[in-house]
């Protein structure tokens, strides 16, 4: 009698015996026999090299607003982060997050530049008062102009 008692106790609930996961008349387990099974967030592939083009990347654009006391900053950092960038995604056929923000920052800057300096040179060039001081300094040096130089040469 006393057995029929104890299951008669177990089975409260909207469930039948035993109790499910430990709570007396819980959900019961979809898979009988397993445990619960946590889900964990996907941990970041980002790496050192990663890192390390997205930081060269950040300075690449910031030297690009120091071009004219650095003209050369820009190119060195930029290019050592497209690199850096590349290298950081191994067999992975996506770049890391970090290295995506080193690679757009680095090619910004890099492009920046190359058109900063075409575009100053191109004014230089086309402006007749540069080519005037050009051929006056060219004649104190050399004893003729430039373009008497350039008339007998080319």
């Amino acid at each position: 009698m006393d057995f029929q008692n104890n299951q008669n106790n177990q089975t409260q609930g909207p469930f039948p015996n035993p109790p499910h996961n430990g709570i007396p008349g819980g959900y019961p387990n979809p898979m009988p026999g397993t445990m619960p099974v946590s889900v964990q967030a996907k941990p970041q592939l980002d790496n050192g090299l990663s890192n390390a083009a997205m930081i060269l990347g950040i300075i690449s654009a910031v030297s690009f607003c120091m071009i004219l006391l650095f003209p050369f900053l820009p190119f060195a950092f930029g290019s050592i982060s497209i690199v850096l960038a590349l290298l950081s995604r191994g067999s992975r056929k996506k770049l890391p997050p970090h290295a995506k923000a080193g690679l757009i920052t680095s090619v910004f800057s890099l492009c920046a530049a190359f058109l900063l300096i075409f575009a100053f040179l191109y004014f230089i060039i086309v402006s007749g008062e540069f080519m005037e001081e050009f051929n006056r300094t060219y004649e104190e040096y050399y004893g003729e102009s430039y373009e008497d130089f350039y008339e007998f040469y080319y």
